[in-house]
């Protein structure tokens, strides 16, 4: 007389005469009749055995990847989309890179690989695909900070300064241009009478001295026999009969 018996662990039998060994990565219960299929983090591969063309193993995802069933019910490993990574083998999905960072390539293979945000930018999002997602500080700010996370990293220029987007520190206004306020993207130029002084404030040109030009960082004196009745004059007036 023959006793049945089960299975070992990770064995199976489909004809109930003999027991064979799961195939790579595959496992079973004591019992079984067949292997359950391949594990979150593994790929579905055949076992390229003639004697059972329907049979298959299964193999790790590398780093970079993780797996993802077909409707076919098939296991396979893909790349990390851009903006995520796996930094360990046999996963199920990737981890999106942290705020402040971006991946433009696909199949990334550890945090290390997401690029900070520039300074005079910052990146509010995880999971950013290209260094667009991070967005460049407005005009009349600017940031020193790389991989910042926050639009409160972009800091207003002081008076007297100015700044496009994007930008790391702001400039001094040129000579002749002003700007009495601050958070500011352009220099004023100083009006006709008037000449640049310390970035902030336009001097008055002095009695007898004049500009007649916009932005001047300078006043000419008034011509013999000519003169000025005020301060801030933009032209020299002759002087009246018996007066020189």
């Amino acid at each position: 007389q023959h006793d049945c018996i089960d299975c070992s662990e990770d064995f199976y039998s489909v004809d109930g005469v003999s027991c064979q060994a799961c195939r790579q990565g595959r496992m079973s219960q004591a019992g079984s009749s067949r292997c359950n299929s391949c594990d979150s983090g593994m790929k579905t591969v055949s076992s390229n055995d003639p004697e059972v063309p329907d049979d298959y193993i299964c193999e790790i995802c590398p780093k970079g990847t993780f797996s993802w069933t077909t409707p076919q019910g098939e296991s396979t490993c893909t790349k990390c989309d851009a903006g995520f990574y796996t930094d360990m083998e046999k996963q199920s999905k990737c981890q999106p890179c942290d705020v402040g960072t971006y991946l433009s390539d696909t199949g990334g293979t550890s945090i290390a690989s997401c690029k900070p945000c520039r300074p005079g930018s910052y990146g509010p999002a995880t999971g950013s695909a290209s260094a667009d997602a991070c967005i460049q500080c407005p005009p009349g700010k600017h940031s020193d900070k790389l991989a910042a996370t926050s639009s409160t990293t972009c800091l207003d220029c002081n008076a007297g300064f100015f700044s496009t987007s994007g930008q790391t520190e702001c400039q001094s206004c040129e000579d002749g241009t002003v700007q009495p306020l601050n958070g500011s993207a352009t220099c004023l130029k100083c009006g006709a009478g008037t000449y640049g002084g310390n970035g902030i404030v336009c001097q008055d040109c002095p009695q007898g001295w004049f500009t007649s030009t916009t932005g001047s960082t300078e006043c000419s004196v008034c011509a013999v026999g000519q003169q000025t009745l005020s301060n801030a004059s933009s032209v020299c007036q002759n002087c009246g009969a018996g007066k020189a």
